[in-house]
């Protein structure tokens, strides 16, 4: 921080009791600007609450979007040593602080999340912390009533694969840096008495794929798998009735009314549907929070 003119000390005095923030457990991972290009933040007088967490995690627009990783273990969070200049008769002059830098594991992830959280180095990203009492940690540079996520210097963010052994776990690693605009004074957080969701047990969105069968004039077959699992065996989406689907007709432009859904096995849902025309190409959009079906909803069905 840059020593201002006509300013003196800051005051010291501190009250009689103050929350600490204690040991990191988990990040949350948010766009750095929102679909609108304002920066994201939680505004302090929104009524945080379990609906508030469930509609960040799962807004239309990812850029809106709240992707919680995994609670996290062997976690270090700790800036560097201050870059200084020495004088020959030892006198020391402050050149800049240190940069400070987050690592972490997340223990028994397979690679497929890893594709996914590499993802987060192709836009500006910033983070919630969350520590163990469910403290959520954020940056307060200006007091105009948001807690915002703390900025990372994108071009740091470092995830990769640690095999097992024969005395560890498979797990992803994870580090970054801070933003340097970012600075220790700014750091404030929200208790977990301030809101009511889980912070510490929130999921991100699971991506699913479809694969179509069976597709005749009056009905298909649509399996709804996500990328996790064996590959000769994805982990399916169960438990879908016909109200989570829309159906539209692209071909002809209007919406059909499904006639009946039927889960046949796991994930595997048998769809009846009034008479289309050969040629014709409908869109499949599943709706259930928790997943993305933005891959359904691109993989069209052609009617023979």
């Amino acid at each position: 921080m840059a020593c201002k003119c006509n300013v003196g000390l800051g005051n010291t005095g501190t009250p009689n009791c103050q929350p600490i923030a204690t040991v990191a457990k988990k990040l949350i991972v948010v766009p750095t600007y929102d679909s609108t290009g304002a920066k994201q933040g939680i505004l302090l007088t929104d009524t945080l609450d379990e609906a508030y967490l469930t509609a960040k995690i799962n807004a239309a627009d990812g850029a809106d979007r709240w992707f919680p990783l995994p609670v996290m273990e062997n976690i270090t969070h700790e800036r560097a040593d201050s870059i200084v200049e020495t004088a020959a008769s030892g006198k020391l002059a402050l050149i800049r602080e240190g940069v400070k830098s987050f690592s972490g594991e997340i223990w028994k992830q397979s690679p497929a999340l890893l594709g996914k959280i590499k993802e987060a180095r192709c836009t500006d990203i910033s983070v919630y912390i969350i520590d163990n009492d469910g403290n959520v940690i954020g940056s307060c540079p200006t007091d105009d009533g948001y807690l915002y996520p703390i900025q990372v210097d994108k071009d740091s963010w470092d995830a990769r694969t640690i095999e097992a052994t024969d005395t560890t776990v498979q797990k992803i690693s994870l580090a970054f840096n801070w933003s340097d605009d970012e600075k220790d004074e700014d750091i404030r957080m929200i208790t977990e008495d301030d809101y009511t969701f889980d912070a510490l047990a929130s999921k991100g969105l699971l991506d699913v794929n479809a694969a179509y069968s069976s597709i005749s004039t009056t009905g298909f077959t649509a399996t709804l798998s996500t990328i996790f699992g064996s590959k000769a065996a994805l982990v399916k989406v169960k438990g879908l009735v016909a109200g989570d689907f829309a159906l539209y007709n692209v071909t002809d432009d209007l919406a059909v009314t499904i006639t009946s859904v039927t889960e046949s096995a796991d994930g595997v849902y048998d769809f009846v549907i009034p008479a289309q025309s050969s040629a014709d190409v409908l869109r499949l959009t599943p709706t259930k929070n928790g997943y993305d079906f933005t891959n359904v909803v691109s993989n069209t069905i052609l009617i023979p």
